[in-house]
C-alpha cells in the first residue's frame, strides 16, 4: 500500500487500524481522599490554641493492553499495570495572642508543624496472551520485551519529612506605625548532616497620611504608606530525597527463549547509585525591599512602587567533577550565587463606579 510518508514499521504493514483502535486499551482511574480535623481553645481572654491534623491520599491505577491479532504486538499482545499511591500527613499546633491596649495593637503567634510525604508505586509488564481480548494479568505468560510503553517490572517507595518551629509578632500604633518580626527553624530529612536551617525577617511601615502635617492633602490623597523589610528564607526543593545516602538498585536477569518469552535465571543484579552527597544544606535567599503605596481620589486611583534586591549566596549548583575519579560528570553543591534586583511599578484605576454596573 502506498504511503506518502514512506515505509512504515513492519508490525503495522498489514494492520487493521480500526480493530486496533477499538481493542487496544488504556484505562486510568484515580481516587482522592482529603481529610482535615481541628480543635480550638480560647483561654485567658487573649490567647487561642488551635490544633490541626490533615491527611491526603491519591491512588492512581493505570492498565494498558494491546491485543495479539494485529498491530505492534501482533502474535504476543501486551499487558501492563501501574499503581501509584501518594500520601501526605500534616499536623500543626498554633498558639496565638491578640491584644489591644488603647492605641497599641499586638498580634503574636507560635507554631509547630510536621509534614511527612510518602509515594509508593508498583508496576509490571507481561506478554503472550492465551485468549485475545481477555484483559487480565492471568491471561499472559511471559516478559514483555517490546517498546510500546508497557511498564518494566519494579517497585519503589520514597519518603520525606520536615519539621518546623515558627514565631511571629506584629505591632502597630494608631494604625500609623507598623513593625513585624519573625523567626523559624526548619529541619528536612533530605539533608544528611546539616538538617536544620534558621530563617528570619523584620519589617516596618509608616502611614504618613495619618500625620497632622498631611491634613491638607486629604481631599486628593487618601492613603500613603512607606514600608521596608529584610528577610532570609530557605529552600530545599531542588534536592533529591536521598542525595546524602548511599542508594542501591536491585534487579534480576532474564533468559530469553526462542519464542521471545523471558524467565528469571536466578541471577540478581545490584547496581550502585550516585555519589553520596552529604554536604548539602539549605539554600538561603536574602531579600530586602523598599516600597511606597498610594491611593488617590477616594481610592479611584492607586499606585505601588517597589525596589528589591534578592541575593542567594549558596544556591544549588551541579558542579563538574572528574568522571574518572567519581564515575559521574557532576555533583550538586551549595556553591552558586544568584542576584536579582530591580524596580516594580503598578498603577490601577477604578474607571467605572456606579450602583448599576
Amino acid at each position: 500500500t502506498y504511503s506518502p510518508l514512506g515505509a512504515t514499521d513492519q508490525n503495522y504493514g498489514a494492520t487493521d487500524i480500526i480493530y486496533s483502535q477499538a481493542n487496544d486499551k488504556r484505562m486510568d482511574s484515580k481516587d482522592a481522599w482529603t481529610s482535615r480535623v481541628y480543635g480550638e481553645i480560647s483561654f485567658l481572654k487573649d490567647f487561642k490554641l488551635r490544633g490541626t491534623l490533615g491527611f491526603d491520599q491519591n491512588l492512581i491505577d493505570r492498565t494498558r493492553y494491546t491485543q495479539s491479532l494485529v498491530g505492534r504486538d501482533k502474535s504476543k499482545g501486551g499487558y501492563s499495570k501501574y499503581s501509584m499511591n501518594y500520601q501526605n500527613l500534616n499536623s500543626q499546633v498554633m498558639l496565638s495572642y491578640n491584644k489591644s491596649i488603647k492605641d497599641h495593637n499586638i498580634d503574636a503567634m507560635a507554631l509547630h508543624e510536621f509534614n511527612k510525604f510518602t509515594v509508593k508505586n508498583v508496576q509490571f509488564g507481561t506478554a503472550y496472551e492465551f485468549m485475545p481480548g481477555f484483559i487480565s494479568p492471568y491471561n499472559f505468560v511471559g516478559k514483555y520485551t517490546g517498546a510500546s510503553g508497557m511498564a518494566t517490572p519494579g517497585t519503589s517507595e520514597q519518603t520525606e519529612a520536615m519539621e518546623s518551629y515558627l514565631g511571629r509578632v506584629n505591632y502597630d500604633y494608631k494604625s500609623k506605625y507598623y513593625a513585624s518580626a519573625s523567626v523559624r527553624a526548619d529541619g528536612s530529612s533530605k539533608f544528611k548532616k546539616d538538617k536544620w536551617g534558621v530563617f528570619w525577617s523584620v519589617g516596618g511601615g509608616w502611614r504618613f497620611t495619618a500625620e497632622e502635617f498631611m491634613k491638607d492633602t486629604e481631599s486628593w490623597l487618601d492613603n500613603g504608606k512607606l514600608r521596608a523589610s529584610y528577610g532570609v528564607i530557605g529552600n530545599a526543593s531542588g534536592v533529591g530525597r536521598y542525595s546524602g545516602y548511599r542508594t542501591w538498585s536491585v534487579g534480576s536477569q532474564y533468559t530469553q527463549t526462542n519464542s521471545g518469552t523471558g524467565t528469571p535465571n536466578g541471577i540478581w543484579t545490584v547496581s550502585m547509585g550516585g555519589m553520596v552527597n552529604d554536604k548539602l544544606t539549605w539554600e538561603e535567599t536574602q531579600t530586602w525591599d523598599v516600597g511606597l503605596d498610594l491611593s488617590f481620589l477616594n481610592s479611584r486611583l492607586t499606585a505601588t512602587l517597589d525596589f528589591y534586591n534578592r541575593l542567594t549566596t549558596n544556591s544549588f549548583y551541579n558542579k563538574p567533577v572528574s568522571l574518572m575519579a567519581s564515575g559521574q560528570e557532576s555533583l550538586q553543591a551549595n556553591e552558586a550565587g544568584i542576584r536579582n534586583r530591580g524596580f516594580e511599578f503598578e498603577i490601577g484605576a477604578d474607571i467605572i463606579r456606579t450602583k448599576d454596573f
